[in-house]
Formats: structure tokens, sequence, C-alpha cells
């Protein structure tokens, strides 16, 4: 690694960028480059999301409440009209190091590629995704907000279309996006620490 002086390591062999930041408390966030929106893989990528956060997502069970590392502990997938991201982000807790947060994320990642979501565990994400795409029709101002985003990063058809393309996700499709988009070549991870 070469440490530089205004915090920002690289990894020669990997390519992978490290910036260290002074804040409060500390934290870390890890990017990964992924797909636009309406690109196949886009929707196990938001579904993976979904799977990680919430408080009984896996995120909070392993980080917050299982291991107790972290305060708070979450993840996004951001698809855009021309690229996506997806981010992990988590917050440390006592004593605990934004080193160990970020081990603790490549353990849970691991698990993800290894095996498939058992059929519950997506089946009640599913259902929660299902729930909220429904809640977003019940006033003209969501509804109104829904379609200027579709039309303008896909189509406005894709609020009627989004939710088939999520209820058919499978815990292949997960694990499949979970090997192919989570490589240490295609991160960016920032530490924030106390000064």
């Amino acid at each position: 690694f070469f440490q530089a002086e205004d915090g920002i390591r690289d990894d020669l062999v990997t390519g992978v960028q490290t910036c260290a930041l002074p804040i409060f408390p500390p934290s870390i966030e890890i990017r990964y480059h992924t797909v636009p929106a309406g690109h196949v893989d886009s929707y196990p990528l938001d579904m993976l999301s979904e799977l990680l956060n919430e408080r009984t997502g896996r995120l909070y069970t392993g980080l917050v409440e299982g291991r107790g590392i972290a305060s708070s502990a979450r993840s996004s997938s951001d698809t855009r009209k021309y690229a996506g991201l997806f981010s992990f982000e988590a917050e440390t807790r006592g004593a605990a190091t934004p080193e160990q947060l970020e081990a603790a994320w490549y353990e849970e990642l691991a698990k993800l590629q290894q095996a498939e979501v058992p059929e519950r565990e997506l089946r009640k994400v599913k259902n929660r995704v299902a729930a909220g795409n429904y809640r977003r029709l019940e006033n003209n101002m969501s509804l109104l907000i829904q379609l200027a985003f579709a039309e303008a990063v896909l189509d406005w058809r894709e609020i009627n279309d989004g939710p088939k393309k999520y209820e058919a996700v499978t815990a292949a499709d997960i694990q499949r996006v979970a090997k192919k988009y989570f490589d240490p070549t295609n991160r960016s991870v920032a530490v924030y620490r106390r000064q």
C-alpha cells in the first residue's frame, strides 16, 4: 500500500483506493460500480440491498445486534440512467474500528456469494418491496414523482413493469450479482476517523 499525506491509500496491486478523512464517529463506506437503471442486473442488485437493510436485514442482525461493532449499517443500490453504484456504509460502536466493519462486510458478502438466499428470507423482502411499491401509488404527489423519475431514467411504463421485474428476481440472481459486481478491483473504500 502507498500512504499519502492527504489520507489516500492506493493498493498498487489491485487498484483499490482507500481514503481516510477525519470525522466522528469513525465509519466506513465501500462503493462498487454497477449497472444503469433498467439493466437486467439492476433488479437483483436492488433486491440485494433490500435483503441487507432494515432491522431484520443481514447488516443489522450481523453487525449491529450480532457482533455489536456497528451503531448503524446500511446498503444502497443507486442505479441511474448511464451507470450505477452499490454502497455499504457503517458507523462504529464502542471500541470497534472501521477495519472491523470492513472485514465484517466482506464476511457478509462472502455468505451471499457462497450460498443462495433462503426462499423464506427472499419472500419476506419481496413482500416488503411490493408493499412499498403499492404505498407509493396512494396519493397524486407520490404518483407524480414516481412517473417523473421513471420517465427521466427509463420510461414512464417502468412504474407498471418494475414491480413484476422485482417479483421475478430469484435467489440465484442475487448470488450471481454478488459474485459478479463485488470484486475487490471494482470498489472504492472511504474510511472516516476521529482526528
